[in-house]
C-alpha cells in the first residue's frame, strides 16, 4: 500500500471500528442468555433471510480475499470450481436439512456430535465427532485470525501492527459471542452477510468498472489480451499444467461435505422450521453464484492486467480499491472483507464453546447442570 498520512489511514480503521460497534449495539438484546439450548441454537427462532445470510456469511470465509482472490487473479477459469462445488454442496445440504431440523427439534440437539450420536445410537460417537470436528476446524480458525490481522494492517496502510490488529479483532468477536450465544452470532451474521453480499456485487462492480469498464468489457479485454484466462487451467502453470482431472477432483472432493462443517450445519438447529431451511438453501444457491461470479471471477479477470495484483494477489483487493477510490474505497473494501472474516470466526468460536460443553464435558460428567454447561461454553469461547 502507498504511504499516506496518519489521518488518512484512520478513515478505514474508524469505519471498521464503527462496524464492530454496530454489531455490539445490535446484539445488546441477545446478551445474558442462560439456558444452554438457547445459547447453542437460539431455540429455533430464526427465519429465512436470517438463515440465508448467516449461511453465506459463515461459508464465505475472510481468507477468500487472500487465497481465492489469488487463484482468480493468477489463473482465471480454474477458480470456477468454487461455484460448481458450492452448488452441489448446497444440493446435498438441501436433501438432509429437513431431517436434521426434525431430529434437532424433537430431541433438543445442540451440536453435530449429538446428531451423530442419535443417528448411530452410540454415546461414544458424540465426543469422537466433537473432537474430530474441532481438530478439523482448527486450521480455519487460525487462518481467519491471521486474515483479520492481515486485513486491518493493510487496510490502515500499515499504521496498525499485525499482532495488535489481530488481537483487537478477536477480542471484539469474543465479547458478543460469549455474552449472546447463537442468537448474537446469527443476528450479527445477518448484518455481516448483507454487507458481504452487497460488497461482492455492487462495490466489486464499481471496481471492475474502474479497471476495465464493465462486465462485457472485461470479457472482451480478456479475450483480446489473455485468452488463457478463459480456459482451463489458465496462465501461470509453466511447462507442467495440471490435467483436467485436477479440476474435476477439486469440484468433487469439495462438493462432498462442503456445507457440512460443524459450524455451518448447526444453522439447521437455529431455523424456525424445515421450510425455512429449504428456502434458505435455494436462496443461498443463487446468491453464492452471483458472489462467485462478480466478487471473485470477474474481479480476478479484470485485475489480471494490473502488475501489482499479479505480484501481490493477497492484497490486491485493498490495493485496487485504493487506486480507484482512495481511502474511502479502502474503508468499504475493508469492511466487506472483515464482514466475511468476523462471521466465520464468530461461528467457529461459538461452535468450539458449545461442542466442548456438550460433546466433551457432558458425556464424561452427566451430572453437570444446564446453567453450568452454558457457563462452560462461555468460558471456552
Amino acid at each position: 500500500m502507498r504511504e499516506v498520512s496518519f489521518g488518512v489511514a484512520m478513515i478505514p480503521l474508524i469505519t471498521a471500528i464503527a462496524f464492530f460497534v454496530l454489531l455490539l449495539i445490535i446484539n445488546r438484546k441477545s446478551y445474558g442468555e442462560q439456558a444452554f439450548n438457547q445459547f447453542a441454537t437460539a431455540s429455533q427462532t430464526f427465519g429465512v433471510w436470517a438463515i440465508t445470510m448467516s449461511l453465506m456469511a459463515t461459508w464465505f470465509v475472510g481468507s477468500s480475499y487472500t487465497a481465492w482472490m489469488g487463484f482468480s487473479i493468477n489463473s482465471g477459469f480454474i477458480y470456477t470450481y468454487t461455484p460448481i462445488y458450492c452448488t452441489f454442496g448446497l444440493i446435498f445440504l438441501y436433501m438432509i436439512m429437513d431431517k436434521v431440523w426434525i431430529w434437532g427439534y424433537t430431541h433438543k440437539l445442540n451440536t453435530q456430535g449429538a446428531l451423530w450420536a442419535l443417528r448411530y445410537n452410540s454415546n461414544p460417537v458424540k465426543p469422537f465427532v466433537g473432537i474430530v470436528g474441532m481438530a478439523a476446524s482448527f486450521p480455519w480458525l487460525i487462518m481467519e485470525f491471521w486474515t483479520i490481522g492481515y486485513l486491518l494492517q493493510y487496510g490502515t496502510y500499515g499504521y496498525l501492527p499485525f499482532m495488535l490488529a489481530m488481537i483487537l479483532g478477536v477480542i471484539l468477536i469474543v465479547v458478543y459471542v460469549s455474552l449472546g450465544g447463537m442468537k448474537a452470532v446469527i443476528t450479527a451474521n445477518f448484518i455481516q452477510g448483507l454487507v458481504f453480499v452487497l460488497g461482492t456485487t455492487v462495490f466489486t462492480y464499481f471496481l471492475i468498472n474502474g479497471m476495465t469498464g464493465g462486465v462485457a468489457d472485461t470479457f472482451k479485454f480478456a479475450f483480446n489480451n489473455y485468452k488463457e484466462m478463459l480456459t482451463f487451467p489458465g496462465p501461470g502453470w509453466g511447462t507442467n499444467p495440471p490435467p483436467t482431472t485436477y479440476w474435476t477432483s477439486l469440484c468433487v472432493t469439495c462438493a462432498v461435505g462442503g456445507f457440512l462443517w460443524p459450524w455451518t450445519i448447526n444453522r439447521a438447529f437455529a431455523a424456525e422450521s424445515p421450510r425455512v431451511l429449504k428456502q434458505a438453501t435455494w436462496q443461498c444457491l443463487g446468491i453464492a453464484t452471483i458472489i462467485c461470479f462478480f466478487g471473485f471471477l470477474l474481479f480476478g479477470m479484470s485485475a489480471h492486467n494490473v502488475p501489482y495484483a499479479l505480484e501481490n494477489p493477497q492484497t490486491a483487493w485493498l490495493w485496487i480499491a485504493d487506486s480507484i477510490g482512495g481511502p474511502v474505497s479502502v474503508a468499504i473494501a475493508l469492511v466487506v472483507a472483515i464482514a466475511a472474516t468476523v462471521s466465520t470466526v464468530s461461528s467457529l468460536i461459538h461452535f468450539y464453546g458449545t461442542s466442548i460443553a456438550e460433546d466433551v464435558v457432558k458425556p464424561f460428567n452427566p451430572n453437570v447442570t444446564d446453567k453450568q454447561t452454558t457457563f462452560i461454553a462461555r468460558i471456552t469461547v
